[in-house]
């Protein structure tokens, strides 16, 4: 499996070395499967599937890797199928099993913080996850890629596989939608607060 996630030819010169990158890259890629598949919308318990599921297809398509981007950009756009993928199988198995709430999953890259700490940070974690919820697919892709991960609009747009002004449309859209909702969490908020 870590020679699947190469990005490059492993350097026979230097064996220790390309092991090292590979477990470094195999680290990155899982970290950046699970922050990312809650955030774009897949169900707390089928998370674990949903990872092993990417890290598969990207274990079988890495020749199909060709570098026109980076390795982790090629890694999103894979995260975005299967992702969209479990999205449409949550919301046909909603229509047909009753919907109760899945067990919290701890964050993968949480090292440990005190029980105060976990409670405002599941809390707020929850909160985004909601946020986000409300934000078309489309829309939400192209927000979670550029505003939590951080990447450059022509990077998501590859990753995407979206024209550079297509991906600058979605974003403000989902910039707009995402402060309505942001709004509309406050005032529900000082609405309790009042009560």
């Amino acid at each position: 499996m870590l020679t699947a996630l190469a990005s490059r030819p492993v350097p026979v010169a230097n064996p220790a070395a390309s092991v090292t990158e590979l477990e470094a890259q195999y680290a990155e890629t899982i970290d950046l499967l699970w922050r990312n598949f809650r955030r774009l919308g897949v169900p707390d318990a089928v998370l674990p599937d949903a990872v092993q599921d990417a890290l598969l297809v990207v274990h079988r398509r890495r020749a199909d890797f060709r570098g026109e981007a980076t390795f982790l950009t090629w890694v999103y756009g894979v995260l975005l199928r299967v992702a969209s993928g479990y999205r449409r199988s949550a919301s046909r198995a909603a229509a047909v099993f009753d919907r109760r709430e899945p067990l919290a999953i701890d964050s993968a890259t949480s090292p440990s913080p005190d029980p105060f700490e976990q409670l405002e940070q599941h809390a707020a974690t929850e909160l985004l996850h909601r946020l986000l919820d409300e934000l078309p697919d489309e829309a939400r892709a192209v927000f979670v890629l550029v505003e939590l991960e951080e990447l450059t609009i022509e990077a998501a747009a590859r990753a995407l596989g979206l024209r550079v002004t297509t991906c600058k449309s979605r974003l403000r859209s989902a910039r707009r939608a995402f402060d309505a909702a942001c709004a509309r969490e406050r005032a529900r908020h000082e609405r309790l607060e009042v009560k």
